[in-house]
């Protein structure tokens, strides 16, 4: 290989590296616009309020017995749901203000997880424990009230 090959192969790589870095830190280089932030933190939260007063409504409308199918299909469409509530946008960077409410969203998901669970206790032939459902009740009410969008 002659020098200008090596030279061209050499800057060849140098791009495909810097290409692969950029792609890889495109969330900090482009960081979401404040308007698109506060929309998909917004999207976020009332994505979040839906499926928490679906289940709740849900878990108070049922029949608290082992092997309710009614609550296991309700619970194979509204774990996906969850899941998919939280907007793609917010895994980029945002804002210092919305970074902040969106971990606190993110708080009242993983609450949200916990509370599907102690209900679905009575459906698995376990018994909830009235408490600890009031206190994530409780947790998750104060973040929707104090969460401000």
């Amino acid at each position: 290989m002659n020098k200008k090959s090596v030279i061209i192969m050499i800057a060849v790589l140098m791009l495909a590296i810097i290409g692969i870095w950029v792609l890889n830190n495109m969330e900090d280089l482009f960081p979401v616009s404040e308007d698109d932030s506060r929309k998909a933190v917004e999207d976020y939260k009332n994505n979040l309020e839906k499926l928490y007063t679906e289940l709740n409504d849900t878990y108070n409308r049922l029949e608290k017995v082992e092997g309710n199918q009614e609550w296991e299909n309700f619970s194979r469409d509204w774990m996906p749901r969850l899941i998919d509530s939280k907007p793609d946008s917010l895994d980029r960077k945002l804002s210092k203000e919305y970074e902040g409410k969106k971990a606190v969203l993110s708080y009242a998901h993983e609450t949200l997880i916990s509370l599907w669970d102690e209900y679905n206790k009575d459906f698995i032939g376990r018994k909830s424990e009235s408490e600890k459902i009031e206190e994530l009740k409780n947790a998750i009410e104060d973040i929707f009230n104090n969460v401000d969008v």
